[in-house]
């Protein structure tokens, strides 16, 4: 599920656009959730031209598919999944009939997607920019994760692959930290006082940054992008 990314013209994030065609050559099924007509939209099995900033009324009727017609994984449910019953309670409030309305798209279509993901064992999302750059992209944020963990697709192969303890997840995943080395890594501003925040991301804390720059402690901040350095050098 290709959710509010382009994955073929940024490949953004380590998730290469190429993968995704090469993966639909194999065989694997693909929706779309992007109010565009964009290349991989035309090609999918399944494309949601919804109405912009409607994803999470979206997200929460594909939750509401699964939870009610028992497509969920009990067992991963049950073993690690907290607050489920009150995540069931919450979702009867957006049916598909509902969100359709707010999204502008056919009910049918989400009906099928929902069916899609949930029975494709395994299945993975990934979800861009769109969603991070609006209003309530925290609660799409949330309800996207619900959709990966209630169907079992947390930690699995061909679905979402969580890192070994300290290898993180985004940056660090490229190997960054080895370049830099152990003990420039250690001046990572923010590292002592919120170490998840920082080596999940392998990022300075950002407000942390935001008071080095201006009072130069722990050390003064010195920028130069990579363009000007060349015509510097």
């Amino acid at each position: 599920m290709i959710w509010g990314k382009a994955p073929l013209e940024s490949s953004p994030d380590g998730f290469f656009g190429h993968a995704v065609v090469d993966a639909m050559r194999r065989g694997t099924r693909l929706i779309v959730i992007d109010p565009r007509a964009t290349w991989l939209a035309a090609r999918a099995d399944i494309h949601l031209r919804l109405r912009a900033g409607t994803d999470t009324a979206l997200g929460m009727a594909f939750l509401s598919t699964i939870i009610n017609e028992d497509l969920y994984n009990p067992g991963f449910v049950e073993y690690w999944c907290y607050g489920f019953d009150e995540l069931k309670d919450r979702v009867r409030s957006m049916t598909p009939e509902k969100a359709a309305e707010i999204c502008e798209v056919p009910v049918e279509k989400i009906y099928a997607a929902a069916r899609m993901y949930a029975e494709a064992k395994p299945g993975a999302i990934q979800w861009g920019l769109a969603a991070d750059q609006k209003t309530n992209g925290m609660q799409q944020g949330q309800v996207t994760v619900a959709l990966m963990a209630i169907t079992g697709n947390l930690d699995a192969p061909g679905g979402q692959i969580l890192p070994g303890a300290g290898a993180g997840h985004n940056e660090a995943g490229f190997g960054f930290e080895k370049g830099v080395g152990k003990d420039l890594e250690k001046k990572m501003i923010g590292l002592e006082e919120y170490p998840a925040y920082c080596m999940i991301i392998f990022n300075a804390q950002a407000d942390l940054m935001l008071k080095a720059l201006e009072t130069g402690k722990p050390y003064p901040i010195k920028i130069c992008s990579l363009r000007l350095a060349r015509a510097i050098s």
